[in-house]
């Protein structure tokens, strides 16, 4: 082996140790958030992103691959989005940079929020500039020739969480690590944090303008719903908060059940006496993942415990609650079935009265953090799963086909 190729080697390796994926996300279409696009973007603990362009990647003769080459389907684009700045106590991330914890896109823009700060990317202006340069991505071996692989896209605004001025969250201002994001109808962006707060930003001064200040605990995950314009938010509190994006306060709260078989669920008044002992005492129902369907009339959540909950929002009625055989980190809904994945490898297909599907095995992930559903490429449903490795599985449930990413 030259001694380019040793190197090459020596850091596959090294990633391979260190490196988690920390959440995937497929781009929707311009103007509509309900619909998905064609590109694949990843985060990692290392503070990267990675690009793949789906049509590109699904070629069948990228399909035909072996199952070692497939291992090797290396991003078509990658770059450093959050640079370590200084060492942080208690960061996890390495020398490359810190890690990007949420994803999301909005009309041409990619969002990613990491330990410190949250940063747009404009993507629409990046493909614009790549538009026409033809070029092959992988050779036979499946290894990346790309030259542009480490191209970064152009950096429209960073916002600092590190800087945050209202300082009167739950918690106080001391988990500053974002932890989920959502865009509104005028193209608002709001961020949950870890010290239990949700902030809308203007993302033109780079300023947080807007405090969303009752969970007490942090908040796991963001959703905006359209039809009603509030903001859903999730914590590990075990409550959920239906916002009022106009008086910033929460309009009702939704408690987690404390078990399958608990068939109601708790609707606090913002007056009730019982609320804050109610809240804080969550045995394991923590919510870790919130999800509204593409009809925004069902929110379906997990729970530490590894309980799945799905209320009819409009009327905020717990209707169908079931158990799976993990704690829960992720989950996602596609056109009929809840997809939800965990502290082991392995992706659990649900109908959504909890009706067991299917199950699946990632291939190299012994604990998985996030899940996304793509449902329409092609007429295929995809899968897009990462975790505690630099890999990234996807799965076509429709054809029983599966390949593997890897984030380099």
């Amino acid at each position: 082996m030259c001694e380019t190729g040793y190197e090459e080697a020596i850091k596959r390796q090294n990633k391979k140790r260190y490196e988690k994926v920390f959440c995937s996300l497929f781009s929707n279409l311009e103007g509509d958030n309900n619909k998905k696009g064609d590109f694949l973007f990843c985060a990692s603990s290392t503070g990267r992103i990675y690009t793949w362009n789906l049509k590109k990647t699904l070629q069948k003769r990228f399909l035909a691959l072996s199952s070692e080459a497939r291992q090797t389907i290396a991003a078509e684009y990658s770059f450093l989005a959050h640079e370590k700045k200084a060492t942080k106590i208690g960061s996890e991330g390495t020398s490359d940079g810190v890690p990007i914890y949420a994803l999301q896109f909005h009309e041409k823009l990619l969002f990613s929020g990491g330990d410190d700060c949250i940063k747009i990317w404009d993507w629409g202006r990046f493909q614009e500039d790549v538009k026409g340069q033809e070029h092959e991505v992988f050779t036979k071996d499946g290894f990346r020739t790309n030259k542009r692989g480490n191209t970064k896209l152009p950096l429209r605004r960073e916002l600092k969480t590190s800087l945050i001025g209202l300082k009167s969250s739950s918690l106080g201002n001391i988990y500053n690590e974002t932890t989920s994001l959502c865009v509104d109808d005028q193209g608002k962006l709001y961020s949950a944090c870890g010290d239990g707060a949700v902030y809308e930003w203007d993302t033109e001064t780079g300023q947080a303008v807007s405090l969303f200040s009752e969970h007490l605990s942090s908040v796991s995950c963001l959703n905006y719903r359209h039809s009603s314009r509030t903001l859903i938010s999730a914590s590990l509190d075990a409550s959920i908060r239906v916002w009022d994006v106009r008086t910033k306060r929460s309009v009702s709260v939704l408690e987690a059940p404390s078990s399958p078989s608990d068939s109601s669920s708790s609707l606090f008044p913002k007056s009730s006496s019982n609320q804050k002992r109610k809240l804080t005492t969550t045995d394991g129902r923590s919510i870790c993942s919130l999800k509204l369907d593409s009809s925004e009339d069902w929110v379906t959540c997990g729970l530490s415990s590894g309980v799945v909950c799905t209320w009819h929002f409009p009327s905020q009625v717990l209707t169908s609650t079931f158990s799976t055989d993990n704690s829960i980190s992720d989950l996602s809904l596609d056109s009929e079935n809840i997809v939800v994945c965990g502290q082991d490898n392995c992706i659990q297909e649900f109908k959504r009265n909890g009706t067991p599907q299917k199950s699946s095995k990632a291939h190299l992930s012994s604990i998985l953090y996030s899940i996304d559903v793509h449902p329409a490429l092609n007429q295929n449903t995809i899968y897009a799963v990462s975790g505690n490795s630099p890999y990234v599985d996807l799965f076509l449930p429709s054809s029983y086909q599966s390949f593997t990413l890897f984030c380099y």
